[in-house]
């Protein structure tokens, strides 16, 4: 009987000292993915901020119809009117997807055309949390970027370019993204930069601890 109790006891101390194990396994693996997928996010933000022209935040994936209370286009993504859903945020606001423009001249007649679009945004079907997701998408043909009078040309072909389709073939960067605060994820600063204010949380299994970190950038636009 002795010799059976020692044998319990020591197995469930070997069961004991395995799960701390595992669990400090588990967790180190998520904190350097999530190292790994910060990184990937501040070298990307960084790249589109240096080659992009310009950047709209929006509320929502899919949130890009045209609407007439937005003058022409100014250079940038700042917005006059009205700012309620199917438009890109005004000044000082935020949302939860971010797309850049990149722009192309033709040396012929100097005339601007957008030829690639890409950004970030949470794929949250409730609330204001999910997975973030990466695009990148070169345009089959150049389109518009000005007009002499509203509705701005994008408004017309962003949505075809933007699609489900393309929501559902974006790569996911970050398992769970949420704001740090009630402003949103993107914050447009002033017209001319983007805040990113997010909480990260990666997991080296599912069933187990999970690691969190905070997140913070600014973008410019400067291509």
């Amino acid at each position: 009987m002795v010799a059976v109790a020692v044998c319990g006891f020591a197995v469930s101390g070997t069961v004991v000292l395995l799960r701390q194990v595992l669990d400090i396994y588990y967790y180190d693996t998520g904190r350097l993915l999530l190292n790994r997928d910060v990184r990937r996010l501040a070298q990307g933000l960084e790249s589109m901020g240096t080659t992009a022209s310009f950047a709209w935040v929006y509320p929502t994936y899919g949130q890009w119809a045209s609407h007439a209370g937005f003058a022409t286009f100014n250079g940038g993504f700042e917005s006059t009117g009205d700012t309620s859903s199917n438009t890109n945020v005004a000044p000082n606001q935020g949302g939860g997807v971010i797309v850049f423009f990149f722009e192309a001249t033709d040396p012929s007649s100097g005339a601007a055309s957008i030829t690639r679009v890409a950004g970030y945004f949470i794929d949250a079907a409730q609330g204001n949390q999910g997975p973030l997701r990466a695009f990148d998408i070169t345009l089959p043909s150049p389109e518009a970027v000005d007009a002499p009078s509203a509705p701005n040309p994008i408004y017309g072909w962003l949505p075809s370019i933007l699609s489900d389709d393309a929501r559902q073939a974006a790569a996911t960067l970050i398992p769970t993204a949420a704001p740090m605060s009630d402003a949103g994820l993107f914050v447009n600063l002033g017209g001319r930069s983007v805040m990113v204010q997010a909480l990260f949380t990666e997991s080296g299994d599912l069933s187990r601890s999970t690691t969190s970190a905070p997140f913070q950038f600014t973008v410019t636009p400067r291509g």
